[in-house]
C-alpha cells in the first residue's frame, strides 16, 4: 500500500439509502466486460477516489446472490461524479 490511489465504495441510492436489498443499479456482462448503469449518492471520497468499488445486481433474479461489487476505475467513459456535499463526519 502506497497511498498513491483513494477508494470509495459506492452503495447507497437515492430512494433507498444504504438498504442493499433496495438497490437498483444492474451490471450486465458484455464481453470482457460489465456495462454498469444506475446512480449512487452519498460516497465517502468519491469525488477523490481513483477506483471506486460500486454494488450492483448482476444477476436480478437471483435475488441477495445476484449482488456483486465491481470496481471502477477513475477516467472510466459515462463515469460522472457530483458536487461535493457538506455533510457531518469525518472530511475525506
Amino acid at each position: 500500500m502506497t497511498g498513491e490511489r483513494l477508494v470509495a465504495i459506492a452503495m447507497s441510492e437515492p430512494g433507498a439509502g444504504s438498504d442493499l436489498k433496495q438497490v437498483k443499479a444492474t451490471a450486465r456482462r458484455d464481453g470482457d466486460h460489465y456495462v454498469l448503469n444506475g446512480t449512487k449518492t452519498f460516497i465517502s471520497n468519491g469525488i477523490l477516489a481513483n477506483l471506486i468499488v460500486v454494488v450492483a445486481r448482476t444477476e436480478p433474479e437471483a435475488g441477495h446472490r445476484g449482488m456483486s461489487l465491481l470496481v471502477v476505475e477513475e477516467g472510466l467513459r459515462g463515469l460522472r461524479t457530483g458536487r461535493k456535499l457538506d455533510k457531518i463526519g469525518n472530511r475525506a
